[in-house]
């Protein structure tokens, strides 16, 4: 199957550390090696100030490359997030959702999703 190189990366901007991440609601056809970041991004720590990334390769001809990332930090708090790996490209629209404890956002550059957290305090003092 023809593939094409994306990178997903993850920073933690948060004042606590992303104890364990949990990638959930692939689909096998869409990653050249079955499993994309269910494969590489499981069960990774993200310490507080610091980020992770990997390379994804998406199908060629997959129209969507979803997947569901449930991050867990240190304090018991948990966030997740829906995203299209193929946005990295150009190739679809985000498709992002998130939900819970932080602010979760994401961008798109040169074959990569960047997935930032931040705290909710650091938007409340603005």
């Amino acid at each position: 199957m023809p593939s094409q190189e994306t990178h997903l990366k993850v920073t933690n901007l948060t004042k606590t550390d992303i104890i364990a991440t949990v990638v959930s609601g692939t689909n096998p056809s869409d990653w050249e090696n079955k499993l994309g970041p269910a494969g590489n991004f499981q069960g990774v720590v993200i310490p507080a100030g610091k980020s992770e990334e990997r390379r994804e390769e998406v199908n060629r001809f997959a129209s969507n490359c979803r997947f569901t990332m449930k991050l867990m930090f240190a304090d018991q708090t948990q966030d997740e997030y829906t995203i299209n790996q193929k946005f990295a490209i150009g190739k679809a629209q985000p498709g992002f959702s998130h939900s819970g404890d932080h602010i979760v956002n994401y961008n798109q550059g040169d074959k990569y999703i960047i997935i930032t957290i931040y705290d909710q305090a650091k938007f409340q003092e603005r």
